[in-house]
């Protein structure tokens, strides 16, 4: 039987150290220039479309995104990161309610 690892990794805990209203654009940048390195335990970590895994999603820091819509955070100074999901960023902005 197949047993998978468990890590403790927890993605938001270098960004959420004090208060998540408290976390800026800078600790988001910190954070995206580190990602994929601090990624290296979890399971998806070396997935690619060609090496047959199913569950291929991209390299991205969703987390990040979420962070950033949530708090209309400023993402000028990261946006051009590799894994840092622009787009969702920018149709959650496009389509969220002014209301």
């Amino acid at each position: 039987m197949y047993r998978a690892k468990i890590t403790t990794y927890k993605p938001f805990k270098s960004l959420l150290k004090a208060d998540i209203f408290k976390t800026d654009s800078n600790h988001i940048k910190k954070y995206l220039d580190k990602w994929y390195q601090n990624t290296k335990l979890l399971t998806w970590h070396n997935y690619t479309p060609d090496n047959g895994k199913l569950f291929y999603y991209g390299r991205w820091s969703f987390e990040s995104a979420v962070i950033v819509a949530i708090l209309d955070l400023d993402d000028s100074k990261f946006r051009e990161n590799e894994y840092y999901p622009k787009n969702l960023v920018d149709y959650y902005r496009s389509n969220k309610s002014t209301t």
